[in-house]
């Protein structure tokens, strides 16, 4: 079932257009990476699905209901982190998550344990009697997990999870969002850290520009391709033909002019060195060194956000 789906969707402020015929679907029990640049359009879809923003245009599908802001049926079942989450500094964890759970109708006897339980979940137990003010930013966004957690929410959205935190803070916080994962709590995670998203993410939708340009499982994006960078003895015609004309060889790239070095691009992640072995040798070359430079979710978000040379292809 799907848990998300967003059709269409507009939204402009003034003149510009923030987000740009968006579509975007998320299934039950997944975690779904958000990607993109600053500036194209992620915290306004966000908001958006929060009811915080209204679309000009399109639909916000919820368990396959309709995303109303008023209605609070559908919106009891989104938990919400904001990129920045802040509280009041007078407040403790364990005081704000009771007063969050309020506000949700939650019986105070199980407002209590659950405020206890979540607090464990994110390593704040022994800080539930400190005031937040005295809080490092880990320990905010750690604390803002808990509160978008305490209606036990069927999806979690989370802005920029991991953004500004070192790299201790970053890895205590992918253990945080893989440890809710195995209670198949469905998550759309936004964020432009494509390292975080690859080790924490199943599937992804890139955005740039307010729209939708590529979908899929990040298995299934980083390796899509494989990419042999190889030294040779001597670069020569007859190689280069041989090689492209190899069924799963995309392209075939002189690297420098000034060097004997070669890019062989096939469409799939198989082992295809030994193939391209035999297929130099079998032509008359000599190999020096051959590196499998395979591309990551990254390469993939370069070419598609930034226009490289695959982009018209991967759209």
């Amino acid at each position: 079932m799907k848990a998300l789906e967003i059709k269409d969707l507009d939204k402009h402020f003034d003149s510009f257009k923030a987000v740009n015929g968006l579509n975007l679907v998320v299934e039950e029990s997944e975690i779904h990476g958000f990607l993109g640049p600053n500036g194209a359009g992620k915290t306004t879809t966000l908001r958006m699905i929060m009811g915080l923003l209204e679309p000009d245009d399109g639909d916000i599908l919820i368990y396959g209901k309709n995303n109303d802001s008023k209605d609070l049926d559908v919106l009891s079942r989104i938990g919400y982190m904001p990129e920045r989450p802040s509280f009041p500094v007078h407040l403790t964890s364990r005081e704000l998550l009771e007063i969050y759970g309020q506000t949700y109708g939650i019986p105070e006897e199980v407002r209590e344990a659950r405020a206890s339980r979540l607090l464990n979940k994110v390593g704040l137990d022994n800080y539930a009697d400190k005031r937040t003010g005295k809080f490092s930013k880990g320990m905010k966004q750690r604390l803002g997990i808990a509160q978008a957690l305490i209606s036990e929410p069927d999806l979690l959205v989370l802005d920029e999870p991991t953004a500004g935190l070192d790299p201790g803070g970053r890895a205590r916080m992918r253990q945080i969002i893989k440890e809710i994962g195995k209670d198949d709590i469905t998550m759309l995670i936004s964020s432009h850290l494509l390292e975080e998203v690859e080790k924490i993410c199943e599937t992804v939708t890139m955005i740039d520009e307010g729209k939708s340009v590529l979908s899929g499982s990040v298995e299934e994006l980083s390796h899509s391709k494989t990419v042999l960078q190889i030294e040779l003895m001597e670069i020569t015609s007859r190689i280069i033909n041989a090689l492209e004309d190899l069924p799963k060889v995309k392209e075939v790239i002189r690297v420098d002019d000034d060097k004997e070095e070669i890019k062989v691009i096939a469409s799939d992640d198989e082992d295809y060195r030994p193939v391209v072995s035999k297929t130099i040798v079998d032509h008359g070359g000599t190999i020096l060194k051959m590196t499998d430079r395979s591309r990551s979710l990254e390469d993939v978000y370069l070419e598609v956000i930034d226009g490289g040379p695959e982009d018209e292809q991967l759209r």
